[in-house]
């Protein structure tokens, strides 16, 4: 092995483990930025639809070794899911990183499984995204969510978000069929609102992005815009902004 520059193990395995198949939805390649603070990501995905954000504190790691102030670690997240899938739910996951190779290693049950993912030549762009400054707000169970985008599913490939009031509105239209699951406000869910914000994004996108999530999700928008959701997954938090559909 070639000069050690990274050395982190995280705290809890299966939330990064769960955190790659997430981005791995959308990206087929990335880079970590390891920094003295943590790690974070930010990519566009490929067909330019959903910004990815994520970021985890350093004190989601039992072990978090730097031998400079920032180590990028750029390698094919589809190999990487493909390597934690190999996770079993008593493991360890070490990583270390040279310049040319990923190491990891996850150990349990008296067995140790070793893995080495080369290092690839990744060019990163800088991208911003531009939300509209009157948005409206809602926070909810996560479980509540996807619920709803399942039922939106059986009906259409793609959902209309409404919030009114203190009503949020999941609907999908395909023909004469529909679904409409309304969630309204309660003290698992907060809606704040100045009016009303009607759009429509795909349900594909929504429940890939949806899959890590466990706790409260918040989700930004207004009518016709870009949809920005965030959530942490055990102290890991994630943040996506959604291209709307104009049908």
């Amino acid at each position: 092995m070639s000069m050690e520059l990274l050395r982190v193990s995280p705290r809890n395995p299966r939330a990064w483990k769960s955190t790659v198949e997430t981005l791995a939805s959308f990206l087929t390649e990335a880079v970590f930025h390891f920094t003295e603070k943590g790690v974070w990501l930010q990519a566009l995905d490929p067909s330019m639809v959903v910004f990815v954000s994520f970021e985890a504190p350093r004190s989601f790691f039992t072990e978090y070794t730097l031998n400079h102030p920032e180590v990028k670690v750029p390698i094919s997240l589809t190999d990487y899911q493909r390597i934690l899938s190999r996770l079993s739910s008593s493991d360890s996951l070490t990583m270390t990183f040279s310049s040319t190779n990923l190491y990891i290693v996850m150990e349990g049950s008296g067995i140790r499984k070793e893995f080495v993912l080369p290092a690839l030549d990744i060019r990163e762009s800088s991208t911003t995204v531009t939300m509209p400054e009157s948005l409206s707000s809602v926070t909810l169970p996560a479980n509540f969510l996807k619920e709803a985008l399942r039922n939106a599913s059986i009906v259409a490939r793609h959902v209309t978000l409404r919030t009114v009031d203190d009503r949020f509105v999941v609907e999908a239209r395909e023909g004469s069929n529909v679904s409409k699951t309304v969630i309204k406000v309660s003290p698992s869910v907060s809606i704040a609102s100045d009016k009303e914000s009607i759009s429509t994004y795909s349900i594909e996108y929504l429940q890939n992005i949806l899959r890590g999530a466990e706790g409260n999700v918040t989700l930004e928008y207004a009518s016709d815009s870009p949809l920005r959701i965030s959530y942490t997954n055990e102290g890991i938090r994630l943040v996506f902004v959604l291209a709307p559909l104009i049908l």
